[in-house]
């Protein structure tokens, strides 16, 4: 009161009385409350007038306080201003999906943005609704430590989600970030609820939006057939400079594509080659791996040796699957073809009168365990070697200087013996030496030598025509 005298102030609101300060049966809603309705004042008095703000519905209302003064013709107002608003937010997607997943590989985290959207601060906070869980035929996951009636409103484990609430100024903006990580096979798909209420917690909460989330791991189950902690890829026994074969088979027994790489261990690669090193299998499918040996020397592997090693790989993130089959055994023994000839070193005819023929022999014997062929040449007038080491003509008779063989060639299984009969014709009066290759395909031969012909084994007929 800045008069000099006691004041009684009436007051209310513009909307509720006429001019006359009466009130008005017509007045429209109006948000404002005033306490007190009077005031009895004394000079420089000074007392605390409430004004309360109570909006139904979202708007701007207007009014004005009137404070109406005994014995004073004019009223003083004050204009009064309320925005009437509702908590609300915003989420800018609608379904998470992780799409599908190897076992324990982690997901790349998913963010969704909230927003305030109202004028007001509000608290928000994430609820989780219809939780689902299941294996691959449909059946429920186990959920350790989660009373199964509250199940469907938990998170599942493989799941993180972080912030779950918060406060938000008007308009402000947070990034809720969700991981995902299975360690056993699955679907998951679960409700994600945003409630929102006034920063003072003067409502109650109200859903504001929801989003779904999805998520799916799979292990891959691949099986190697013949199974390789039994069954080792035995090649046995195999001559040198030629191939033999192995297969064994890679199956898809998992529900979706996989992709595999076989690679073969460093000491092996000189002689082991694969047909199909690496590729895409189609689930219930399998690959055949055809396995090639094919040495060019001597080697000796036993087969409780790791040989092939594989990879398993998830097509869709590229990444390593950690499986439980072993290396796959290797064994192989490459051996020569072996031969025996009696006698050993060559034929000697001897003296021999001139004009006279005599006739001496040879053995040539497999003593080794494949058949092999064989044939004999003039080191003099050899033949054409093709790029495979053999004779490009295999003679059926020889002759070389005075001796003649009417046998040149044949072929010998495992401990067969072939007898070649030497003609020598004594011809003038000198000694006659002639060196004639014994050709076996598939033996080590005489690979420096002196012969020149790797894969031969040099043989001298001796014989001396005198004239008595």
């Amino acid at each position: 009161n800045t008069s000099l005298f006691p004041a009684n102030v009436s007051l209310g609101l513009a909307s509720a009385e006429d001019e006359e300060g009466k009130p008005r049966a017509d007045a429209p809603f109006t948000p404002f409350l005033v306490e007190p309705a009077s005031l009895a004042l004394g000079v420089g008095q000074v007392a605390e007038v409430k004004v309360w703000c109570f909006p139904k519905e979202k708007g701007v209302f207007e009014d004005r306080l009137v404070a109406r003064i005994e014995h004073n013709p004019e009223a003083v107002t004050f204009n009064l201003c309320a925005v009437g608003e509702v908590p609300s937010a915003f989420l800018d997607v609608d379904k998470v999906d992780f799409g599908r997943l190897m076992l324990n590989i982690r997901a790349d985290d998913q963010r969704v943005r909230v927003k305030n959207t109202s004028a007001l601060p509000v608290k928000w906070q994430m609820l989780c609704r219809d939780a689902k869980a299941t294996d691959p035929e449909g059946a429920a996951l186990p959920r350790n430590d989660v009373d199964p009636a509250e199940a469907a409103n938990v998170v599942p484990d493989e799941f993180s989600v972080d912030p779950m609430d918060g406060t938000l100024a008007a308009g402000e903006e947070r990034d809720v970030r969700l991981g995902f990580r299975s360690a056993q096979p699955g679907h998951f798909n679960f409700s994600m609820l945003l409630n929102v209420r006034d920063a003072e917690g003067l409502n109650e909460w109200q859903q504001a939006g929801s989003f779904a989330v999805q998520a799916e791991a799979f292990a891959v189950e691949a099986v190697v057939e013949p199974d390789p902690h039994e069954t080792p890829l035995d090649f046995g026994t195999v001559l040198v400079n030629s191939s033999s074969t192995r297969t064994f088979d890679i199956v898809n027994c998992g529900r979706f594509t996989i992709r595999y790489s076989l690679s073969v261990r460093r000491a092996l690669r000189e002689f082991i080659s694969l047909d199909q090193p690496a590729d895409e299998i189609p689930k219930g499918e399998k690959r055949t791996i055809t396995v090639t040996c094919m040495p060019t020397r001597l080697v000796e592997v036993p087969p409780e040796r790791d040989g092939l090693v594989l990879q398993l790989f998830d097509t869709m993130s590229g990444e390593t699957v950690a499986h439980k089959i072993p290396p796959i055994r290797v064994g192989v023994t490459a051996v020569y073809n072996s031969f025996q000839v009696t006698p050993p070193r060559g034929l000697n005819f001897g003296p021999v009168e001139k004009g006279e023929k005599q006739s001496r022999s040879f053995t040539v014997r497999n003593v080794g365990i494949f058949p092999f062929e064989w044939s004999l040449f003039d080191y003099a007038d050899p033949p054409t070697i093709g790029e495979d080491g053999r004779p490009k003509d295999s003679p059926a008779s020889l002759k070389a200087g005075p001796f003649s063989m009417s046998k040149a060639s044949g072929k010998l299984e495992p401990d067969q013996e072939e007898e070649v009969v030497v003609n020598f014709e004594a011809v003038g009066d000198q000694d006659y030496d002639s060196k004639i290759a014994i050709w076996v395909d598939g033996v080590h031969g005489d690979e420096v030598g002196s012969s020149g012909f790797p894969g031969t084994s040099p043989y001298l007929l001796t014989g001396q025509s005198c004239i008595p």
